[in-house]
Parts: C-alpha cells; structure tokens; sequence
C-alpha cells in the first residue's frame, strides 16, 4: 500500500465532512429508495439508481462568505 493512501483517505474525510457540515443537500424530486422500483434497470444483476439532480444550499450563507473572502485573501 502507498505511504500517501492513509494521508489521501483522511483528507477526503475532511472534505466531506466540511461539505456536509455547511451544505444541505436538496432534491427537486422525490427519491424512492425501494430496490425494486427505482433502479436504471431492477432486473439487472449490477442495479445503479437512476439519476436525479440536487442543489448544494448554504446553511449559513453569511459565514460561507466570510470564509471564502478569507480564502482568497490567503491565496491572493
């Protein structure tokens, strides 16, 4: 295994973490999540859901601005 792979999974971690911590995660549709009915193609052996859309939206919009302005000072 690669020395960099624990290091790489962590970071990962933290990346989704942050995301779910500051966003929440909407569809405009309802998701059935019965096996059966909402796959590509349920008699498959391999099933993957179906596509659908979501939106990221801010769940708090005044610090995510904060934080980002902050960012780009720092990369700036």
């Amino acid at each position: 295994m690669c020395a960099g792979h624990l290091l790489a999974m962590r970071e990962l971690y933290l990346i989704f973490m942050r995301l779910l911590s500051s966003f929440r995660i909407e569809t405009s549709e309802k998701i059935d999540c019965d096996p059966a009915k909402d796959m590509k193609i349920p008699t498959d052996l391999i099933m993957a859901p179906r596509p659908y859309g979501a939106s990221f939206k801010p769940r708090n919009e005044k610090r995510l601005v904060e934080s980002l302005a902050r960012t780009a000072e720092t990369w700036a």
